[in-house]
């Protein structure tokens, strides 16, 4: 099978970060006016069947935020938000054949898209 998930983000600056528990919220607007919007991009040849994210200070970690699976060579826009003001956040893809992809530390104050794919 082909080699792990190989995961690029694109910076772009948009906004400061606010908003309410993941574990106990879904993701909200902050009401900062900022746009905490991701591009979640698959470039591969299986669908992206769950994304959660986590607040690298709590290390809770969410429910599945996608709207139904991400297939190949589409994408999908995701808010980002829980309120604490943190935009520092671990994100965790579950492929559809069950191979997970963890990568930490993105900043989503400045994240512009994510793109997930095989080589």
């Amino acid at each position: 099978m082909k080699s792990l998930f190989v995961a690029v983000a694109s910076v772009l600056a948009l906004a400061a970060c606010e908003a309410d528990n993941l574990a106990n919220a879904p993701m909200v607007q902050s009401n900062d006016s900022g746009n905490r919007r991701a591009e979640i991009i698959n470039d591969t040849t299986i669908s992206i069947a769950k994304l959660r994210v986590q607040n690298s200070d709590t290390l809770t970690w969410s429910g599945n935020i996608l709207q139904g699976k991400v297939r190949k060579n589409n994408s999908q826009i995701v808010l980002i938000d829980d309120g604490s003001g943190q935009c520092l956040y671990n994100f965790q893809v579950t492929m559809e054949n069950g191979q997970k992809l963890t990568r930490r530390g993105m900043d989503v104050c400045r994240l512009a898209s994510w793109t997930i794919y095989s080589r």
